[in-house]
């Protein structure tokens, strides 16, 4: 088992870094998460770094900066990730890459007892990272959440 912390979506990259707390304004809170991940308490897959690499911009820059924030799945996570897809048919469309993250995201936390960070809320009747959590039993942060746990004040 990896003794880890928290598993980012992409969206606990993209709404803090670019619209919430960018790094100009806000850039000991980047320069502690960067702490963490060099740690070892933050990860994310290799469909998140996919995702976070369709805008060549200074977050993709940034996460560059961290060699093993992005983790190859192994065959238990992708097993996981398979039953997660299948539980929720359509939340996954491969074609328009829409959530193509989400459920890896969501398995590599599971099987390794992570926390996973997203800016995603739940919304009634519609399939979200924090609602998948539930259902399976792992632990969901919000940003502002993960900012508490990690104990990051700025």
């Amino acid at each position: 088992m990896i003794l880890l912390k928290y598993s980012f979506d992409t969206s606990a990259f993209i709404q803090p870094f670019r619209d919430y707390y960018p790094p100009d304004v806000f850039p000991t809170l980047w320069d502690l998460i960067g702490s963490l991940i060099e740690r070892g308490d933050i990860i994310a897959t290799k469909e998140v770094q996919f995702e976070l690499q369709q805008k060549d911009d200074k977050l993709v820059t940034y996460v560059r900066r961290f060699p093993g924030l992005f983790v190859e799945l192994s065959d238990e996570v992708q097993r996981e990730a398979h039953a997660i897809i299948n539980h929720y048919p359509g939340w996954v469309d491969p074609y328009k890459h829409k959530n193509m993250a989400d459920p890896f995201v969501i398995a590599l936390a599971r099987v390794h007892d992570l926390t996973v960070v997203s800016y995603e809320e739940e919304k009634k009747g519609r399939v979200k990272i924090p609602r998948v959590c539930k259902d399976f039993g792992v632990r969901h942060f919000t940003f502002v959440d993960f900012l508490r746990d990690a104990r990051i004040v700025i």
